[in-house]
């Protein structure tokens, strides 16, 4: 099963909705060196939640096969919904006070595409955040 790891930022960073760029960057490290792919796409009148699972779900659509994946976001709400993916499977995509998650539609497509990969979230720094972080900044 192949590494991959994916990059996630967003420039909207409202709790209303608002329009802005978002990008990621898919790394799959081979013998040769790490190879890339990049992407920053308009995110039209979104929450910074919805942008941060937008593009994760942009992101994950490029995925050709089943990999490892690592996914490094700025969004602690992205990490912690990922990791609630199976709790939420199992109880009918419901918070625990019975009422649908937020942002539902987005996370049912997200935990498709991401069935089959074994993954993990974290929110940690890495080499690209500077790079990333501008280029969804200079799009806006």
């Amino acid at each position: 099963m192949r590494e991959v790891n994916l990059y996630t930022a967003s420039g909207i960073k409202s709790p209303r909705p608002a329009s802005g760029a978002a990008g990621y960057i898919l790394e799959m490290k081979t013998g040769k060196g790490a190879v890339t792919l990049t992407k920053t796409a308009e995110i039209p009148n979104a929450t910074a939640n919805q942008s941060e699972l937008k593009i994760l779900i942009m992101a994950l659509k490029r995925l050709t096969e089943k990999c490892r994946l690592t996914i490094y976001t700025e969004s602690a709400y992205v990490a912690a919904g990922l990791e609630a993916l199976p709790q939420w499977q199992g109880n009918g995509w419901k918070t625990g006070r019975g009422k649908d998650i937020a942002n539902k539609e987005d996370w049912l497509e997200a935990a498709g595409l991401l069935d089959g990969h074994v993954f993990s979230a974290t929110t940690e720094h890495h080499e690209y955040s500077t790079w990333l972080r501008r280029e969804v900044t200079r799009k806006e």
